[in-house]
């Protein structure tokens, strides 16, 4: 039996073909739903492979661009790519609703901008009420090192582990795992999730053996959030606990996350603080002084205003 050509093939997590009017063709890449966020991530990379690969074959006229069919809500990080491209190169983006089954072409110029929002207090409590009592004996696992992040825009309520996302509850139900939270919780799947919380235990720890393991290594800007918002006087005593609000765009830059929180202050002038923080992706992680904090981090003085 002969191994597959890698060199002239293309991963089967995508969808594609051409669609001919006349005497041109148009090459289309889809990211069928269901797929991981890093298959609509990547499929950029793979669709101008297979735009290349259209033009060198084909004979029977000319193919003037491609065009990315994505699940819905998934194309930011497509059209921020796009951005740094040739603005004459032809990649047209498209989302695809399965509730209305139809295709909407989406501005690459305005899909890669940050979005943001005001949430009521009272949505996110509601949120939180409703998903509370299924949750409850997940956060018993591990009520240390657990918490509850609701999502009022797509109605969620996320579980982090310091900081790192493992499970998410949606309608009733609640999936797990760790990057892409799929696979729903029942009681034949239960014993996985006591598992997963086990690993995080022993490996999303301040004193872990194994530095190097994932666990221990993702999203470190979030176990640093986590820990300010623990108790934020650990960074200034004349900080409010009662008033601490996690800042939820984390921006990335080389080798470094940066995140931050927003504190209010006990003076007398009622100020605002904000304390940045970065975590670092060395190669070679330090340990740091203080138990609750993890490794290769920094965390700057809060800047009043």
């Amino acid at each position: 039996m002969s191994s597959p050509d890698l060199e002239h093939s293309f991963s089967g997590n995508y969808a594609r073909g051409l669609l001919r009017r006349g005497s041109t063709h148009v090459a289309v890449l889809a990211v069928p739903g269901g797929e991981s966020s890093d298959a609509a991530g990547n499929s950029l990379t793979f669709a101008l492979l297979w735009l290349r690969r259209t033009r060198e074959s084909s004979c029977r006229g000319a193919v003037t661009g491609v065009r990315i069919i994505l699940p819905k809500n998934s194309c930011g990080i497509v059209a921020h790519r796009l951005a740094a491209l040739d603005p004459q190169l032809a990649v047209e983006l498209y989302e695809h609703d399965p509730a209305l089954n139809i295709l909407e072409k989406i501005d690459r110029r305005r899909a890669g901008n940050l979005d943001t929002w005001l949430v009521p207090h009272r949505e996110s409590e509601t949120l939180l009420n409703q998903a509370r009592p299924v949750l409850d004996a997940i956060i018993s696992v591990a009520p240390h090192a657990v918490t509850l992040h609701p999502a009022a825009q797509s109605r969620e309520v996320w579980l982090r582990f310091r900081g790192l996302p493992f499970a998410r509850w949606d309608s009733g139900r609640v999936f797990f795992g760790i990057n892409d939270a799929r696979e729903e919780l029942t009681p034949a799947s239960r014993p996985a999730l006591k598992h997963l919380l086990h690993d995080l235990e022993v490996h999303r720890h301040p004193f872990s053996s194994d530095t190097r393991h994932s666990l221990y290594r993702l999203q470190p800007e979030r176990w640093l959030e986590s820990i300010v918002h623990e108790d934020v006087t650990r960074i200034d005593a004349m900080l409010d606990q009662r008033f601490v609000y996690a800042h939820t765009s984390i921006c990335r830059c080389r080798r470094r996350t940066i995140g931050c929180v927003f504190a209010g202050s006990c003076r007398a002038e009622r100020s605002l603080a904000m304390v940045i923080f970065k975590g670092s992706l060395c190669s070679r992680p330090r340990r740091s002084s203080i138990s609750s904090r993890p490794p290769c981090d920094s965390i700057q003085q809060p800047m009043i205003f």
